[in-house]
């Protein structure tokens, strides 16, 4: 996830906070669909009809996002840079009920529907799994891990920037090169570091991003590198206790944002 991307999303799901997506019939078997303020200074409820909806008073914002026949999509967000939403579906006919959260805090992707269920489609949390589908059959949820997709960037480092190091890690096109050079578990693992990263930059002969992820791995930090033109990939993790891995030839020269990491600078 690139962190200028996200913070654009952020600002612009502040923008869009409180609709009903124009697409979405707001008449249903139960009555009216509205949103409206809770009375507690902070959260929202969804209206329907005569029904109230109040998620817990935990949302500072309520969106209903998409329909699918007598389903509707809400999105619950809660204000904060924590968590950037979570979904709920509402069933519109009688007796209106919603069903429990899904969702990692990630902005969905796609939503799909056939004749027995819908899906809600996020990124996933790890770089390595790809995408998390939340398949909803009427009665429950059910998470499944759906793998990575190509991002359809390409090969070319000079491609990938202004792109953040999560993305490439998440990117199929370039799993096995990173599988080659770190072993399955810590490429896993250096995905989950870099799940806020900023966008990626030249300096000198290298294309070069950093990550973190305080949430989950505390103070640790991680640098990512492509060198432009002979293809070697570089990685660099300062743990929180000052210790440093690397995989790559880390002999020969780097990036000046990986020497400062690996200093400590």
């Amino acid at each position: 996830m690139r962190l200028i991307a996200t913070i654009m999303m952020c600002l612009a799901a502040a923008a869009q906070a409180d609709f009903i997506a124009d697409e979405v019939n707001v008449q249903t078997a139960s009555g009216r669909l509205s949103i409206e303020d809770s009375g507690d200074g902070f959260s929202q409820v969804l209206v329907l009809g005569p029904h109230r909806f109040g998620f817990g008073g935990e949302f500072q914002y309520i969106n209903v996002i998409d329909q699918h026949g007598s389903l509707y999509l809400v999105e619950l967000m809660s204000g904060g840079n924590a968590c950037a939403a979570v979904y709920a579906w509402l069933h519109t006919e009688d007796p209106p009920r919603v069903t429990e959260n899904l969702g990692n805090c990630a902005y969905q992707s796609e939503v799909l529907s056939d004749a027995e269920t819908v899906t809600v489609i996020v990124p996933a949390r790890l770089a390595a799994d790809g995408r998390i589908a939340y398949i909803y059959d009427g009665k429950t949820v059910e998470e499944v891990v759906l793998g990575q997709v190509s991002a359809n960037v390409g090969r070319d480092p000079m491609d990938w920037v202004g792109r953040g190091p999560f993305e490439l890690l998440a990117d199929a096109d370039w799993r096995a090169d990173f599988v080659a050079l770190m072993g399955e578990d810590d490429y896993a693992g250096v995905g989950e570091i870099m799940a806020m990263s900023s966008g990626m930059e030249t300096q000198g002969e290298w294309l070069v991003g950093a990550g973190s992820n305080p949430r989950v791995t505390g103070e640790t930090r991680g640098v990512l590198a492509l060198h432009l033109t002979d293809g070697r990939i570089l990685v660099a993790v300062r743990e929180s206790d000052g210790s440093i891995q690397g995989w790559g030839d880390l002999d020969r020269e780097m990036p000046p944002m990986m020497e400062r990491l690996i200093d400590g600078s």
